[in-house]
């Protein structure tokens, strides 16, 4: 089933596949036989344009062994992985979104870390100066005006809290 959907060939379990299949396909096989022949295990994913659609099918070739363990053949598993492919394609695309998130979060860190740092110094210009004010002439001033600047330094704490927040 899987051969006729690559090579649009019917092979039936008695066919000479030397006669059915492309030529090309048999030096791919001989060079992958060489290696597994060899002891080595030899993936590979290929690519089928299937008319309307793309296909994917893995190939797996093994040694086969005898009771010896010495290689007496060479087994071929074929699958057909286009799911598998397209679901890879999808996590890569949303591994590469999820890693420009990362990098805006990075971004956004830095820019907050900046600001917050910017925004420190005159604001503790402005405590201090308002500590030394109220500390000089509290004692002249209204107490409208000591209410006035009890606020601002106040205000100027909770700002502080807010970019330590930050």
């Amino acid at each position: 089933m899987v051969f006729k959907t690559i090579y649009k060939i019917e092979i039936k379990v008695n066919s000479n596949l030397k006669t059915i299949l492309p030529e090309d396909i048999f030096k791919t096989i001989d060079h992958i036989q060489k290696r597994v022949f060899q002891g080595e295990i030899v993936s590979y994913v290929e690519k089928v344009n299937n008319g309307d659609q793309f296909m994917y099918f893995k190939h797996t070739f093994s040694p086969v062994k005898d009771k010896s363990n010495s290689i007496i053949g060479c087994k071929l598993l074929l699958l057909e992985e286009t799911q598998v492919i397209a679901f890879e394609d999808i996590l890569r695309h949303k591994n590469k979104e999820l890693q420009r998130y990362i990098e805006s979060n990075i971004s956004l860190e830095n820019f907050a870390n900046i600001a917050s740092h910017d925004l420190k110094s005159p604001l503790r210009t402005i405590i201090g100066f308002s500590q030394l004010l109220e500390r000089d002439i509290n004692k002249d001033l209204t107490d409208k005006n000591k209410i006035f600047l009890s606020h601002i330094i106040k205000s100027s704490r909770n700002m502080q809290t807010l970019i330590d927040d930050i």
